[in-house]
């Protein structure tokens, strides 16, 4: 009897292009019906446990402050691929975006897909 095996697929930033790119920190001002919300985005590696620390800092219309931080994890494309392989995933390919195309450094995401193999 045979099982057919499932897909997996993961959406995540492309590490190389986020060093090559890198803004320690950025304001966005975005339009709501309630009024501008602004948003201040300071960043920073810990490139020895390999994670990107964020803070968030929203001000309402209002006038409030809200801060949020954040941590991601930083894997690069092959890394992501030999974790998925590690699981029993085969088959890893890397992408550059959702349209398929190939994975670069100026690539905004990185996409691995892959299969689990049939089982017998």
């Amino acid at each position: 009897m045979s099982n057919a095996g499932g897909r997996f697929a993961i959406d995540y930033p492309n590490v190389p292009g986020l060093y090559a790119g890198f803004r320690p920190s950025d304001i966005v001002r975005r339009g709501t019906p309630d009024g501008d919300i602004v948003m201040l985005r300071e960043s920073r590696f810990d490139l020895s446990k390999g994670l990107l620390h964020k803070r968030w800092t929203f001000v309402t219309p209002d006038g409030r402050l809200v801060e949020r931080p954040s941590t991601v994890k930083l894997y690069t494309p092959d890394r992501l691929a030999a974790l998925v392989a590690s699981v029993g995933f085969a088959e890893a390919r890397v992408f550059g975006g959702v349209d398929g195309r190939a994975i670069a450094l100026d690539s905004p995401r990185c996409i691995v897909v892959a299969q689990r193999p049939e089982r017998a």
